[in-house]
């Protein structure tokens, strides 16, 4: 059996190579699954689909964060915004440290923002957290619209998740991920999906060129702050289709009327063409202009309503080592965290693919879901690991683990067998992958 590059898989602590079709990958029903399925995504579970590893992700952070461009930009700030020179060299020191991961690095800006005195200090440390989040929002929206082709290719071996959309109605998946990948397997299975959101509450988001020229403009459903404060959140309660909970933010959802609702961009066309059209119209063409200026505010979005004011739109996107804890503000509400407590509970069998067991708050709610029942179970599938996690190893009887990829896993719900050409693709992939990678952390140096 062929093997494949440790750039293959689908976790960030993969040091191994695997095997392209194992054995024991093989369709069948999912009937065999007879306890309420649900699926928990991380990284790797968008890994074969074009998106990047937290360690991958970090290359192309510390590629547009290089030592020296970093300090031009500290010279280079216009007065007033300059940042202090303390700062600067402590942050270019934790930019030099080859054990940090990106997160690693939001965290240390989001805690020095809280233990320094001086206040005026303390907000450059936010500033700089705020720009470095939009340069990691940036470069995952890169990734998930410029991507197309090779995602949609990628998509085959995923196809298994109709299989198990089918038999499990509806099926839970919880995700860490901001990518909508997701969103674009459910339309091209034509599976119903439902994130929360609520259809009937739109929010209408003009598009106006710097002369006042009309656009392709967006709408998005809305979660109010009275939905989000009582917890009515749309889903399904029963027959077919997806009921997703994003986690920690997603590309495509903003917050909204000064952080207090939730929105997210409805496709402005049928297909994943309309899926990332909106994202390129929200990130490359949706503005504020002001005597023919755009107007950019550090970590939001700008627009004029249909009154001509100025109004903004909040990325979601939650990032560093203080995620929803309750001394740090974020953008994303708690009521999310809240929302992944209740809903996992619908599930017996979770499967958890693709994440590396980081998060505490997350860890925290699937250790308790576990204890608390008895015929509940937790399958950990990461082609990385091979034994149960420490925080979950009192709990050992109830956990597998099993050491594939995310296609391999999906590709057993799939109807048919991949054909020697798909297989042969697949191969290519994988083999091409770590150049891709490699590419992708040069082209901003």
């Amino acid at each position: 059996m062929q093997k494949c590059e440790d750039m293959s898989r689908g976790t960030d602590d993969c040091d191994v190579g695997q095997t392209i079709e194992p054995d024991h990958i093989r369709p069948h029903s999912p009937t065999a699954m007879t306890s309420r399925v649900g699926l928990f995504l991380g990284a790797g579970a968008s890994y074969e689909l074009g998106m990047p590893l937290v360690w991958h992700l970090t290359a192309e952070f510390k590629g547009y964060y290089t030592l020296d461009k970093f300090r031009e930009i500290c010279e280079r700030a216009p007065v007033g915004r300059k940042i202090p020179d303390e700062v600067r060299d402590e942050v270019l020191g934790i930019l030099a440290r080859p054990d940090l991961h990106y997160e690693n690095i939001l965290g240390f800006l989001q805690t020095r923002h809280r233990q320094v005195h001086d206040q005026q200090l303390g907000r450059e440390y936010h500033r700089l957290y705020l720009s470095m989040v939009a340069v990691i929002n940036g470069l995952l929206y890169y990734r998930q619209v410029r991507n197309a082709a090779y995602t949609d290719r990628g998509m085959i071996p995923f196809e298994g998740l109709a299989g198990l959309a089918r038999v499990h109605e509806p099926l839970w998946i919880f995700s860490v991920n901001h990518d909508l990948m997701v969103e674009l397997l459910a339309d091209r299975l034509k599976i119903p999906l439902k994130d929360g959101f609520h259809g009937d509450n739109l929010l209408e988001i003009p598009n106006l060129g710097p002369k006042g020229e009309s656009r392709t403009g967006l709408t998005a459903h809305v979660l109010t702050e009275q939905d989000l404060a009582s917890g009515r959140f749309d889903f399904f309660q029963r027959g077919p289709g997806i009921n997703l909970l994003k986690l920690h933010g997603s590309l495509d959802t903003f917050m909204f009327r000064d952080g207090k609702d939730m929105c997210r961009l409805v496709p402005t066309g049928p297909g994943g063409a309309g899926i990332r059209q909106s994202l390129a119209i929200a990130n490359e063409d949706l503005a504020y202009w002001e005597n023919g200026q755009r107007v950019q505010v550090l970590g939001e979005l700008t627009y004029a309503d249909r009154k001509g004011e100025l109004q903004f739109l909040q990325p979601t996107l939650v990032a560093g080592a203080q995620k929803f804890t309750k001394r740090y503000d974020q953008t994303l509400p708690v009521q999310m965290l809240e929302q992944f407590k209740r809903h996992i509970n619908h599930v017996e069998h979770l499967f958890v693919i693709g994440y590396s067991f980081g998060d505490i708050h997350i860890d925290q709610i699937m250790r308790e879901w576990l204890e608390f029942g008895v015929n509940r179970r937790l399958t950990i599938v990461d082609p990385g690991r091979r034994d149960v996690p420490n925080y979950f190893r009192h709990l050992a009887p109830a956990v597998s683990v099993e050491s594939i990829a995310a296609s391999d896993f999906f590709l057993r719900f799939r109807s048919r067998l991949l054909s020697r050409f798909e297989k042969l693709e697949r191969y290519v992939r994988a083999r091409t992958r770590p150049r891709l990678e490699a590419r992708a952390a040069r082209k901003h140096r």
